[in-house]
């Protein structure tokens, strides 16, 4: 009997993409970022390039396969119900943010409030305490909605390992590596590391997110195939 985990086809191929784009970043910045064009459309930091749409796609194509699920699943009597259906609102907006740059908006606004416009002598002076200021509530939400979901997870093998990992590995990379560029901005060819790391793990965990949503949803889904067809009756001539 093989246990190994199955991977879809579709899930495998956005993981190569994710590893790809890193390794193409590299690359660029080893050969000595010849071209200009080249060195804005694949760079990690960068917005409004080819990494920035990946990352937007999977996202929304997380609030897609999520909103499957919860849509499936929802029920007025029942308030658990609700919470599912702020997943995919959640992802959706991330989807927005790597195209409309609302968190460096945002981090922006802070900056101004807390520094005066100067940030030269705070801990935050690259990044703003966004990751301060938003990330701790957002991560005690997520937290919350993750136990009120918890049941639906279980539901399913690997979903929960999943869910976690993909949940975890986002905040890690994007509130702990981001932060930790304000430490490493000035040390020589660390800058380039901690963005492959954050970026890449952010990219890698949209992945994870969207296995388990797909996971989720296409059980769910195919179990109302399964129902429709045994509930028709068989056509007689």
């Amino acid at each position: 009997m093989n246990n190994r985990a199955h991977i879809p086809s579709f899930i495998a191929l956005l993981f190569i993409i994710d590893a790809a784009l890193a390794v193409m970043f590299i690359l660029n910045y080893w050969l000595g970022q010849p071209f200009e064009k080249a060195n804005i459309f694949l760079d990690l930091d960068g917005e409004a390039n080819l990494p920035t749409w990946f990352s937007s796609m999977q996202w929304l194509l997380c609030s897609c396969a999520w909103g499957l699920f919860a849509f499936r699943r929802f029920n007025p009597q029942k308030p658990s119900t609700w919470t599912l259906l702020t997943w995919p609102s959640i992802f959706l907006l991330f989807s927005l943010d790597e195209v409309a740059q609302l968190h460096e908006w945002l981090g922006w606004k802070i900056g101004q409030i807390f520094f005066d416009g100067s940030r030269v002598h705070s801990f935050f002076w690259l990044t703003n305490m966004w990751m301060i200021l938003l990330g701790i509530p957002f991560t005690i939400v997520i937290i919350t909605l993750v136990r009120v979901s918890w049941r639906y997870f279980t539901e399913r093998p690997g979903i929960p390992v999943k869910v976690c990992a993909g949940l975890f590995l986002f905040i890690v990379s994007a509130m702990g590596f981001e932060a930790l560029s304000n430490i490493v901005a000035h040390a020589g060819n660390l800058p380039i590391f901690e963005v492959v790391f954050e970026e890449s793990g952010e990219m890698a965990s949209q992945t994870i997110l969207l296995w388990a949503a797909y996971t989720l949803a296409r059980a769910d889904w195919r179990l109302v195939s399964c129902d429709m067809s045994v509930s028709v009756p068989p056509t007689t001539c």
